[in-house]
């Protein structure tokens, strides 16, 4: 064999030993990869049950702190035991409780500086706490804090009957018609921080001393044997409801509007609504008539009624209790009374005084 020969003949033999080796490498390295992947796989497991763990440790711990905090006991009910969950028992336990306190009473006679008695025909509370009342023989609308600081008046061009808030400084009142010729009521509107009239609103049909409330930002008014909804923007009335009955204080609450009929048969001892989603009324009997509505936080009903009873009415309006504040279980008296949800104070008007209470 020629020298070249034994060279090529080397050569080949070191290139085959180094295919080996390489194939050799590439076994161990993909060896090594699928083991490394599936390391990696179990700690990717590892993190989801760590994950889950985890979820469940904040589920846990929110469910906790739900049943702690009572406010959600119920919904915590609901989660643990749905099958037990009692709307009847539920409504039961929480009507009539005692969930007001007395905070102050304010002597508006004295407050006012007036050395004849006054009269108050409807008050209401601003979401920043202020007061405003409505004193239709002295032709004013009057605005003060709670403590009956930093008194103001608008002067009225005619007797302002109700009230009701559109924000928080803007009101809007209705008054009787302004001169013999002319016999549509009206609604004005009044800015309270800087005391100019907005806007007067002519409402054919209206009766200025029925109430006004809002819903789904429109004005609410009444007429006889009629609801009226009118557009504050506009000035239309862009609806009319049919009821039968003379309304009295109007009060709307999510998509229902309430009111007293005073021709009743039954001596006024009804509450009534509107349903605006089913178009239909509806009436409730209660012991006595009522003289002003207000709805609580959670959907529920304060009723005043005549003979001082206070009804504390279910979201669903199918269950009623007396209401007891302060172990009082009535007010004596004709009381009208309005609750702020912002607040969360509650203003009870009676006579001359005015009492106020606040959630517990």
């Amino acid at each position: 064999m020629s020298t070249m020969q034994s060279v090529h003949s080397s050569i080949q033999v070191v290139s085959s030993s180094i295919g080996e080796l390489n194939s050799s490498v590439q076994t161990a390295f993909h060896r090594t990869d699928t083991a490394v992947q599936g390391m990696h796989t179990r700690v990717q497991e590892m993190g989801n049950s760590i994950q889950g763990i985890e979820t469940s440790v904040q589920q846990t711990r929110f469910l906790k702190e739900l049943l702690h905090k009572g406010f959600t006991c119920e919904y915590g009910r609901q989660i643990i035991i749905p099958i037990c969950n009692d709307e009847r028992r539920k409504h039961r336990k929480q009507l009539g409780q005692n969930i007001f306190y007395f905070h102050q009473q304010l002597n508006l006679q004295l407050l006012f500086n007036n050395d004849k008695e006054i009269w108050i025909s409807d008050v209401k509370m601003m979401d920043d706490g202020r007061l405003v009342f409505c004193l239709p023989f002295e032709r004013r609308i009057l605005i003060c804090k709670t403590d009956g600081s930093q008194r103001d008046s608008i002067y009225v061009h005619r007797r302002s009957c109700n009230v009701t808030a559109v924000n928080n400084s803007v009101v809007a009142v209705t008054v009787p018609s302004f001169t013999e010729g002319d016999l549509i009521d009206r609604i004005e509107m009044f800015d309270i921080n800087t005391k100019h009239k907005l806007k007067s609103i002519s409402v054919t049909g209206m009766v200025s001393y029925y109430g006004i409330t809002i819903l789904n930002n429109k004005f609410v008014v009444g007429g006889v044997g009629k609801l009226l909804i009118v557009d504050h923007e506009t000035g239309e009335t862009i609806q009319t409801i049919e009821t039968g009955c003379r309304l009295n204080n109007l009060y709307a609450s999510g998509d229902k509007i309430f009111f007293t009929d005073v021709f009743s048969g039954n001596l006024n001892k009804t509450l009534n609504w509107y349903n605006y989603i089913d178009k239909t009324l509806y009436t409730k009997t209660l012991s006595s008539s009522s003289t002003s509505i207000t709805s609580l936080q959670d959907g529920s009903l304060y009723v005043f009624c005549q003979n001082g009873s206070i009804y504390h009415i279910s979201n669903d309006l199918k269950h009623k209790k007396k209401v007891k504040i302060d172990n009082i279980e009535v007010l004596k008296g004709y009381s009208f009374g309005s609750y702020n949800t912002e607040q969360n104070k509650m203003v009870v008007l009676n006579g001359n005084n005015l009492s106020i209470f606040h959630k517990k």
